[in-house]
């Protein structure tokens, strides 16, 4: 999946799914209450009718059938708000992007969540972003060739709370590093997936010396 960051309003992308995120029991806000005002208040209207709350772990879908530019509006939930944690906003987005994916999604914004106030960096949030997403749209290789033609999310684009230029900054810092991670942990993942005559001493030898090159390490494998 490739990982994109760029400046402007999530209610104004023409992805095939935005996802915005809210705390339990409270309005819209930011990118969420701009989406509800161009939807003429459906998210509102979702909340009153007791279809979401913004619990932890809840995804709920809207079609704006052209009132914005996306084909579908994915509103996640981030529980309480005096217990969000960083943990949470990579739950609450990987929750979104799978829902996304099974949706046929192929191209994904989000809104990163400005929670700057609460002494959390617009760096680490968009890190646990690209983390989440990136981690629940794992698929072991062998299955995902078998798959082809399947869903697939393709691209993430982040989109600061504001356009300034500083907030981007921190954006970018924080998705690349966590799409470096994410790419870490996938590796691992497939290593450790991989059978045993596949994932053998001369492999994991092999990958430790590719790794080693890329980075500019040194690298000695032993033998028995």
């Amino acid at each position: 999946m490739d990982i994109f960051v760029r400046s402007g309003a999530v209610q104004e992308d023409s992805a095939d799914a935005i996802i915005i995120s809210m705390f339990e029991n409270s309005r819209p806000q930011g990118g969420a209450q701009a989406v509800d005002a161009a939807l003429d208040g459906a998210l509102s209207e979702l909340i009153e009718g007791g279809d979401f709350s913004g619990k932890e772990g809840q995804v709920a879908v809207l079609y704006p059938r052209g009132a914005i530019p996306a084909r579908r509006v994915l509103v996640t939930g981030l529980g309480k708000m005096e217990e969000l944690a960083i943990d949470t906003i990579r739950r609450a987005v990987g929750a979104a992007a799978t829902r996304a994916r099974d949706l046929g999604a192929r191209q994904v914004t989000a809104e990163v969540l400005d929670v700057r106030s609460r002494e959390i960096g617009l760096s680490r949030v968009s890190q646990a972003m690209v983390e989440g997403s990136s981690l629940a749209l794992y698929e072991y290789p062998a299955e995902r060739q078998e798959a082809q033609g399947e869903k697939e999310v393709e691209s993430l684009t982040l989109i600061p709370p504001d356009g300034a230029a500083e907030a981007l900054a921190a954006v970018e810092s924080g998705a690349r590093t966590g799409e470096r991670i994410a790419a870490g942990v996938d590796l691992a993942r497939t290593l450790i997936n991989h059978p045993s005559n596949i994932a053998t001493p001369t492999l994991l030898g092999e990958t430790a010396e590719a790794i080693a090159r890329d980075l500019g390490l040194n690298c000695q494998v032993h033998d028995r």
